[in-house]
């Protein structure tokens, strides 16, 4: 992956570094700007064995009406432009090679061809969900995850600290003069953070050791305190995602030293508000659809291509131009039978038959539009009725992918016309071939599952369902 992150990183710098001059420049400062990119490995017809999509973070220097300068930046500016993006650059690097990620997709392939299994392709997404920029300090932190045809993807989290007076990377120990007191400090919140939501069962008996180091995690800070992440599978299984714990600055500031009081802008009076809940917050759950729905988030339309509000709802909805769109009724469902349920908007048109599915995935919200023939009814369970035509129908599952969704059929009926204009239809139960009654019987017991619950789209609804 080296090579592809290296001319990934190389687009941003030649974006934001200077052909560095000597004459004085006008009034500049750092900004920090993502560039997202794309890359896809593809069969010679066309599917993709290998995706790789990344929001990065680059530093920009900009003037003072804030447009980012292509040439003129300064000397000593230029130089900490290049430590930040070399810095990020690196971290991302060190993953895995690219080339030896595309040779075993393609052999991975050719192995299901010859032995007859299903082939997954291959995916590594990055995202960079937080930044806090101070006049001094840029503090940012990624997340994503890469799957590599196991049974499920890991996950991973990277964060950097950077003092850009004198453009260096840093890290919490830099910030205290008292590294083992505020070690301590750190560990303590964490436990008791846990102990607090009596979750400590949650995590593997062993864990104590590796907080107490503060080992296998990632640091980064945003306005109202210290985040504290550790890796996935580090102190707990898979099944606890990436642990999160948040420390308040008015519970820091006495660890703290003078060089991260001016870096955090931090006055002696920071905090005064409320301390942050803490405890465990996984890389994926209800927070992020609640930003979606009532905070004015984004979510990424696969469908448009692009991040959308939900006031841009009508965007998603690319085939069907002038048309009015509003959020009418909303429904909670795991629709994927992952473990981690989904967000429906039922979409008011002018008519019924559209719906937009939210579908998060490591803190990025997705948004997929589907028309009414292929969600007739949603069933508590997440099972979902579709149709094509009379002799074209049944009951089954989405599958999600970063650029759109799979319906896979679990019960259905499918039809065939022959070369001689002859007609026929193929029935099948849980993708087994069956008879018509055996396919009826199944199919009259799916219209008999409860009902998923539709909620009136409103800002206590959504505050009250989605907990």
């Amino acid at each position: 992956m080296k090579r592809f992150f290296c001319i990934l990183l190389s687009l941003c710098l030649v974006l934001s570094l200077a052909a560095c001059g000597k004459k004085t420049p006008e009034i500049c400062s750092y900004r920090v700007k993502l560039e997202r990119t794309t890359q896809e490995e593809k069969t010679e017809d066309g599917a993709a064995i290998l995706t790789v999509s990344c929001e990065l973070p680059y530093l920009a220097v900009v003037d003072e009406k804030g447009n980012t300068l292509t040439d003129r930046v300064p000397e000593d500016m230029a130089g900490v432009q290049q430590t930040f993006d070399d810095g990020v650059r690196a971290e991302i690097d060190a993953m895995s090679d690219y080339d030896e990620l595309v040779n075993e997709a393609k052999q991975a392939l050719a192995d299901s061809e010859t032995y007859g299994y299903d082939f997954q392709p291959r995916e590594i997404e990055v995202k960079t969900p937080e930044v806090l920029e101070k006049k001094h300090f840029v503090s940012a932190f990624a997340n994503g995850y890469v799957n590599l045809g196991g049974a499920h993807p890991w996950y991973l989290i990277r964060a950097w600290n950077f003092d850009l007076d004198r453009g260096e990377f840093v890290t919490w120990e830099d910030l205290t003069d008292d590294a083992d007191a505020m070690r301590a400090f750190l560990a303590d919140q964490v436990f008791a953070q846990i102990d607090e939501q009596g979750i400590r069962d949650y995590f593997f008996d062993d864990m104590e050791p590796i907080v107490r180091k503060l080992e296998y995690t990632q640091m980064y800070f945003d306005e109202s305190g210290l985040n504290i992440l550790f890796e996935e599978e580090s102190i707990g299984p898979h099944a606890a995602g990436i642990p999160a714990f948040a420390v308040p600055y008015d519970q820091l500031m006495p660890y703290l030293n003078e060089r991260a009081m001016n870096l955090l802008e931090l006055d002696g009076t920071a905090g005064t508000a409320d301390p942050l809940a803490g405890g465990i917050a996984l890389a994926q759950g209800m927070p992020a659809y609640r930003a979606v729905l009532q905070e004015g988030g984004t979510f990424f339309s696969t469908d448009a291509g692009r991040e959308l509000t939900l006031e841009e709802i009508d965007k998603a909805l690319a085939d069907y131009d002038d048309i009015s769109v509003t959020v009418k009724e909303f429904a909670v469902a795991d629709l994927d039978e992952d473990g981690r349920e989904e967000v429906i908007l039922a979409l008011d048109t002018g008519f019924d038959g559209f719906f937009e599915v939210l579908h998060e995935k490591n803190g990025t919200v997705y948004g997929y539009s589907l028309v009414y023939r292929a969600m007739q009814a949603l069933k508590e369970n997440g099972l979902i009725a579709f149709s094509s035509g009379a002799a074209d129908s049944g009951f089954g599952r989405l599958r999600f992918a970063h650029d759109g969704y799979e319906l896979v059929p679990v019960t259905y009926s499918e039809s065939h016309t022959d070369s001689a204009g002859n007609f026929s239809v193929s029935f099948f139960v849980d993708g087994e071939s069956t008879d018509e009654d055996a396919f009826q019987k199944e199919f009259d017991a799916f219209w008999q599952l409860p009902d998923a619950e539709w909620h009136a789209f409103s800002s206590e609804n959504v505050e009250s369902v989605l907990q």
